[in-house]
C-alpha cells in the first residue's frame, strides 16, 4: 500500500494511525499526503526505512507501535500516577485510566 491508492486497506492504516498513534485523520480510505506523511512518521520512530509504503514490517508497527512509539509515547506524561499499594486500570478509551483500589495478588478472594 502506497500513496496514491485508495481501498478499504487504506482505511485499516488510517485507522491504526488514529488509534494507535494519536492521528486526525480522515478516514476516508484515500492514501493522500497526510496518510503519507503519518505512515512515514511511524517508519522513521519504529527504525524503519521511512519510504511510505505500507508492506509486512510497517504492517506490523502499524498494529503494535514499537516501545516508544505511538499513543502510549503521546500519552505518557498524561498518565496519573497511582496511590502507593492501588493500580491503574484502564476503562474506556485507551486514553482513560482509573485508580483500581487496592492491588491483590492473583487468586486472592475478597472475605466480603
Amino acid at each position: 500500500m502506497a500513496k496514491g491508492m485508495v481501498g478499504s486497506k487504506v482505511k485499516q492504516i488510517q485507522c491504526l494511525l488514529n488509534s494507535n498513534y494519536d492521528y486526525t485523520l480522515t478516514v476516508d480510505g484515500k492514501f493522500g499526503e497526510s496518510t503519507d506523511v503519518a505512515v512515514r512518521a511511524v517508519q522513521r520512530c519504529s527504525g524503519l526505512n521511512p519510504d511510505g509504503q505500507v508492506g509486512p514490517q510497517t504492517w506490523k508497527y502499524l498494529d503494535t507501535p514499537m516501545s516508544g512509539c505511538g499513543h502510549w509515547r503521546a500519552i505518557k506524561s498524561r498518565l496519573p500516577r497511582p496511590t502507593p499499594g492501588r493500580k491503574l486500570t484502564r476503562s474506556g478509551p485507551p486514553s482513560v485510566f482509573t485508580d483500581e483500589g487496592p492491588a491483590r495478588p492473583k487468586g486472592l478472594v475478597s472475605s466480603r
